[in-house]
């Protein structure tokens, strides 16, 4: 475990690293150092580098989560009360995050991770890290600075795709597939499993092939999951990397690519079923349930969603509305909802 000490470096470079992030070249919107030194005097009590909970058109949870890690996607006119958190309040979150890592990984490899993570000293950091995690084939690739390391803890540390059921599915479909966490999560625990990729981001997908790469059973596909046959294109290219959303579009639009429904993927894989489904599809679950289901959804015995209600008001109802008229029973994991047909499940592990 670090020192108090070492913790107390570590939150001074956040300040530094976060200066850094307002004026990166990559920004869309630059901002000023008079801004930045505005925003943070406004602030009152604020350590620098310390988290804080910004209110306003993102999720203070969020937004905090985001500036541990470093970086931050808020506008500055968009922030309109600050909470400040305490020395000491965060230091108790990063004790409590590095027990969830001791857990997740036992001892030494969970310390590797930690630091690798959340030590913010370093000036320099690769495009890529490459970490290895326990009773996963080959190396796992992240991104520094952006959406992949809460993504990793999502599935690796919270463990948010793991169910208590003795299920053994043959054939799995991974829809907003990222750079492949839940797909490696997915291939090791069902390693007798057909798996089928999909993402529609170039940077993500050059990722996910990386990562995917000693696993002959996943096969990945540049695209994204509609209710029909259309073309696509990402509608908000400069958000996170997890966080893409598409919309339709015309052929032989700059950017734009074919899309297929959940039906025309188990036809294309040559399957007769997807026994898990898993969607992470930023609002696309509209055009997914609201029509064209019924030729696919009796056959799913597990289904995996994370809900987009704020960016796609209406997705929630469109969704039960469907499974209603199905042998579905619900139960939540972190930021998902599973549903599963009990008599496909064997039973709830001890």
């Amino acid at each position: 475990m670090k020192t108090p000490n070492k913790i107390r470096a570590l939150l001074k470079t956040h300040f530094e690293n976060l200066k850094r992030r307002f004026f990166s070249e990559t920004r869309q919107q630059k901002r000023s150092l008079a801004a930045l030194n505005e925003y943070f005097a406004n602030a009152k009590g604020i350590l620098p580098g310390s988290p804080l909970d910004l209110r306003g058109e993102v999720s203070g949870k969020k937004i905090a989560s985001k500036l541990k890690q470093g970086f931050l996607e808020v506008p500055i006119s968009s922030i309109t009360t600050l909470k400040p958190y305490s020395l000491n309040k965060y230091k108790r979150r990063l004790y409590r995050k590095r027990k969830h890592y001791q857990k997740a990984f036992g001892r030494g490899q969970d310390t590797r991770l930690f630091e690798l993570f959340y030590d913010y000293s370093r000036k320099a950091l690769p495009p890529r890290w490459e970490v290895s995690v326990k009773n996963t084939k080959g190396k796992i690739y992240l991104r520094p600075n952006t959406s992949d390391t809460a993504t990793f803890e999502q599935v690796f540390v919270a463990k948010e795709y793991e169910v208590p059921f003795d299920f053994s599915p043959e054939t799995i479909i991974d829809g907003g597939a990222n750079v492949g966490f839940a797909t490696l999560f997915f291939a090791n625990k069902y390693p007798q499993a057909q798996i089928l990729a999909i993402e529609p981001d170039r940077s993500n997908m050059e990722v996910l092939c990386l990562n995917t790469e000693p696993y002959e059973n996943v096969k990945k596909i540049q695209s994204a999951i509609w209710s029909h046959t259309t073309h696509l294109r990402i509608e908000n290219p400069e958000v996170e990397k997890w966080a893409f959303k598409v919309i339709e579009s015309e052929v032989g639009q700059p950017d734009s690519f074919r899309a297929y429904s959940i039906e025309q993927l188990i036809a294309k894989m040559g399957w007769e079923s997807a026994d898990l489904l898993k969607l992470d599809i930023e609002g696309s679950e509209i055009s997914v349930f609201g029509g064209g289901y019924e030729r696919w959804l009796p056959k799913v015995k597990m289904l995996m969603i994370e809900l987009h209600e704020k960016i796609s008001p209406g997705c929630t109802k469109v969704l039960e509305e469907a499974l209603s008229k199905y042998p579905f029973e619900k139960m939540e994991n972190g930021e998902n909802l599973i549903y599963y047909q009990k008599e496909f499940m064997k039973g709830k592990k001890a």
